[in-house]
């Protein structure tokens, strides 16, 4: 005679195992993910910042003349916001609350703003801090006196020189940004599907 089992729990009490058991195993399997996430989001964060509009201006537009550079920056700049990437892991609970946690870019811009390319010497031997221009000054006047003058092979950046008579100067609206809101955190806030893609990839 086959033997009787007894069920004592009731239904939501197994649901609550069941469910205890599953989160278990997965924050097990997301805890082991996490190096390759981190390592992803950086990738992923330094494509961003080196392949958007900004960043070619800089490379070889306006940008690289008006700011005088006769370097390309693009990639100190990528390689400091990938680096300030963080990531940590909040275990799930049963209710499936928590999961990754992710910072991009500190606020302050203190990992951009103190690398040697965010500044650029003119030939007078004057610190010209363009990096923070682009990033928090928006569209406010930074020179009365001076403008650029527009002109293949002369300056520094062989794109033109800055004279009196060209003035006021301020960063090409196309690409100036403030502190809240610039080419870094756009390029960012664009590449969001790009984030999930890579994490989804991972996790599956």
């Amino acid at each position: 005679m086959p033997s009787k089992f007894v069920i004592l729990e009731t239904l939501p009490e197994i649901q609550k195992e069941v469910m205890k058991a599953f989160t278990k195993d997965l924050n097990i399997y997301f805890n082991a993910k996490l190096p390759q996430a981190h390592a992803s989001i950086r990738a992923t964060v330094y494509d961003l910042i080196l392949n958007n509009p900004t960043a070619d201006s800089l490379r070889g537009g306006v940008l690289k003349t008006d700011f005088g550079l006769n370097f390309d920056p693009t990639d100190a700049v990528a390689k400091a916001v990938a680096s300030s990437v963080e990531m940590d892991y909040t275990p799930l609970t049963p209710k499936l609350k928590g999961g990754y946690n992710i910072r991009i870019q500190p606020l302050d811009y203190i990992n951009i703003l103190t690398i040697p390319e965010s500044v650029v010497v003119s030939e007078k031997g004057v610190q010209l801090p363009w990096l923070e221009w682009l990033t928090e000054y928006g569209d406010s006047i930074i020179s009365l006196n001076f403008g650029v003058f527009y002109n293949a092979g002369m300056g520094r950046s062989q794109g033109g020189i800055m004279v009196p008579s060209m003035g006021p100067f301020m960063v090409d609206p196309a690409y100036s940004g403030t502190a809240t809101d610039n080419w870094i955190t756009r390029a960012i806030e664009a590449g969001i599907p790009s984030l999930e893609q890579g994490l989804i990839k991972i996790l599956s």
